[in-house]
């Protein structure tokens, strides 16, 4: 016989009992149909269809807050776990990948409000635009 064959037809070692183990539970965390978790249902409009306008607006009322150091106090540990299976941004913001202080912070958003393409330069390339995406 190969030494192919050898391998394959070995005992199960402690290592690869391990490693499917490990593989089987990756497998299981993955959801069969992500969209659908994702989405909400198709006769309720998203948290985030709202006109651009309208969107335009709470960022620059956002702004005005954190300039004045008047921001609204959020629980930014409310609404965790609905985050962990969808957001629903209302902007994407593009900033450099250095910057130093927080969209929502700037902005005066909850997490999950914004959707933030942070590059080097503040460029946009094909990479950033496609993460950017947002229905």
């Amino acid at each position: 016989m190969c030494e192919l064959c050898d391998a394959a037809l070995a005992p199960l070692s402690r290592r690869r009992l391990m490693f499917g183990a490990a593989a089987t539970l990756a497998a299981s965390a993955v959801p069969l149909s992500p969209a659908s978790a994702a989405e909400p249902a198709s006769d309720e409009a998203a948290p985030n269809a709202i006109a651009p306008e309208a969107a335009l607006q709470r960022l620059m009322q956002g702004n005005e807050r954190y300039a004045a150091n008047a921001p609204e106090q959020k629980d930014f540990s409310a609404g965790r776990a609905a985050r962990v299976s969808a957001q629903y941004p209302i902007a994407a913001i593009l900033s450099c990948s250095d910057s130093r202080v927080s969209r929502e912070l700037l902005f005066d958003q909850g997490p999950g409000d914004l959707f933030a393409v942070r590059l080097a330069g503040n460029f946009l390339d094909d990479d950033g635009l496609a993460a950017s995406n947002m229905r």
